[in-house]
């Protein structure tokens, strides 16, 4: 962490919530898989058709 100085005898510590970072990741992952099983549903069988 980073330390910010601040008056004398006082420090104050960066906070970073990493938690929307991670979150928004295995959301997009989700997404990524839903698209890439119907993408090779429609190759494997042509449905729908293009």
């Amino acid at each position: 962490m980073a330390h910010i100085e601040t008056p004398p005898g006082h420090v104050a510590e960066a906070h970073f919530d990493t938690r929307p970072i991670w979150r928004t990741f295995w959301i997009l992952l989700g997404i990524t898989m839903v698209e890439l099983v119907l993408a090779t549903i429609h190759l494997k069988t042509g449905f729908p058709p293009s």
